[in-house]
């Protein structure tokens, strides 16, 4: 659960540039950066978790502040909401422990998906 409460962070922090987009803080190249970034972090969350994000986000405005707080009352409340099958799918989200794909095949992937997307 830790890497998807990281990734709750970063996506809470990630809007929050997002908003410097939308003011015209950035440069344009600097702007698509920040949408890849943002599309990323979306598409790598479970989609019931960035559902219960983002009615969190409607009904508790108080806890946008601290994106830390708000990524632990969304992992609580979505796991509270799925059924004990989903659940245990949620928790396996991240287990890398069972893949078969060797580390540093991992790593070398990982990188090169990172170093490729900003080249463009």
């Amino acid at each position: 659960m830790k890497p998807m409460l990281d990734l709750l962070i970063e996506l809470r922090r990630a809007e929050g540039t997002e908003q410097a987009v939308r003011k015209g803080h950035l440069t344009p190249r600097e702007a698509e950066a920040v949408q890849i970034r943002l599309r990323l972090l979306r598409d790598t969350i479970p989609r019931p978790v960035l559902a219960q994000y983002a009615a969190l986000k409607v009904s508790a405005p108080d806890l946008l502040d601290c994106p830390a707080i708000l990524a632990m009352a969304t992992l609580v409340a979505a796991y509270r909401g799925l059924s004990p099958r989903k659940r245990k799918k949620l928790n396996s989200f991240f287990d890398l422990a069972g893949c078969r794909i060797p580390e540093s095949t991992r790593s070398k992937a990982l990188r090169r998906a990172l170093v490729g997307w900003h080249r463009r």
